[in-house]
């Protein structure tokens, strides 16, 4: 009976779920670091995986709950979620619930499972998550409690000063072929992922740090820009590649600079990654076409045009030739319009932004760019264009 009332709170809430959605339909992506202001002690960790062997039109995350018990214990939650289209809910099977204790320098020293069975949803009410579990519903209804019900943190991006010193100078300023210059190339290669989790930059404010970043970087000589572009694709792409793919390549190079230890522990952690991905995915995009850009965000691909000093009519947007139905009718802050790709798929992205007046097209871009686990390779390819091309 026990059971039977934990699945039937479940079923209930879900059913809420449809409810709500029936008025709103389509992707949402609901990922990012959310927290149950009640007990300020649990934190929601939300993330796009691009790494299950699943089919192209199903969205999977990884998601992470700890209710913090003390500066050395947590209780921790794993699932492995997706997103159902007609709760517009992340729901799961086999999710993990586990005690887990830490030693001095935070790696884990015990963990205890304690099932490996539940089901549940994560369903968005009103800007908020709250979370359903058959296991727990049923312990909390027993204990007289409400569900948890969770809100988005609050998200700041780094200085454009913190930007300048800890990232782009850290980089050019490793000088190759020098003496020690490969333990300075893995001291260094750790410092920026370490930067770049230590900002949560895969769930921070994008375009707050977009707009650091440009203001960092056009503070920097044209010579310590060519050392940075120089040094990062020669160098830190190429090692930090390995770091997240096969760690055993490099791990040598990090246990003679004595930093193994912490470097392993980064490689298998999923917000570093996600972390470094969004940092070089969005240096490779930075200033590279002051009309045209494209980053990515909570796992969407954002493309923003200038407005044009001209012309009236509308905008219209297509990528590998579907229509868009996310571009903004009017114009944006700073008068650029923005497209919205979701959800975000790997692959080559063709993107076609043209202004229309009546059948007339006025101007068009054109942007050509390759995500590969959530992130931008390499700078995209833009053109520009008077009239449309037969």
């Amino acid at each position: 009976m026990k059971k039977l009332t934990g699945a039937l709170i479940l079923i209930a809430l879900i059913c809420v779920a449809m409810m709500l959605a029936s008025a709103e339909t389509g992707f949402i992506d609901l990922t990012g670091r959310w927290e149950d202001p009640e007990s300020e002690r649990a934190l929601l960790k939300i993330m796009r995986t691009f790494e299950m062997d699943v089919p192209d039109d199903e969205i999977w995350y990884d998601v992470e709950l700890t209710w913090s018990q003390s500066k050395d214990a947590e209780t921790v939650w794993y699932m492995a979620a997706k997103f159902d289209d007609e709760t517009r809910s992340l729901v799961y099977t086999d999710g993990v619930k586990a005690e887990v204790t830490y030693d001095e320098k935070g790696n884990i020293a015990s963990e205890q499972k304690l099932w490996e069975d539940s089901e549940g949803a994560l369903i968005p009410i009103d800007g908020k998550l709250q979370w359903a579990d058959r296991r727990e519903d049923q312990l909390r209804a027993e204990a007289g409690e409400d569900n948890m019900m969770f809100q988005r943190v609050s998200r700041s991006a780094p200085s454009a000063e913190e930007f300048r010193s800890e990232y782009f100078m850290a980089v050019a300023n490793v000088e190759e072929g020098s003496a020690g210059s490969s333990l300075k190339q893995a001291e260094t290669a750790r410092d920026i992922v370490r930067f770049a989790l230590r900002n949560n930059l895969w769930d921070t404010d994008f375009k707050g740090m977009r707009r650091n970043m440009l203001s960092a970087w056009e503070k920097m000589s044209a010579d310590e820009q060519s050392t940075f572009d120089s040094n990062l694709q020669e160098i830190f792409m190429p090692i930090l590649e390995s770091v997240f793919g096969n760690y055993a390549e490099v791990s040598g190079s990090f246990e003679d600079a004595g930093i193994g230890e912490d470097m392993a522990w980064l490689s298998e952690n999923r917000e570093a990654k996600a972390s470094w991905q969004t940092l070089l995915g969005n240096t490779m995009t930075l200033g590279n076409d002051d009309d045209m850009f494209a980053y990515v965000e909570a796992g969407r691909l954002i493309v923003e045009i200038a407005a044009p000093a001209y012309g009236d009519g509308a905008w219209t947007a297509k990528m590998d030739e579907e229509t868009v139905v996310h571009l903004a009718s009017e114009k944006v802050e700073n008068s650029y319009y923005t497209a919205i790709y979701e959800p975000l798929v790997d692959g080559t992205v063709e993107i076609h932004i043209r202004h229309m007046n009546g059948d007339a097209c006025l101007e068009t871009y054109s942007m050509e760019l390759t995500v590969r686990d959530g992130a931008i390779q390499d700078p995209p390819r833009v053109d520009y264009t008077t009239a449309e091309a037969d």
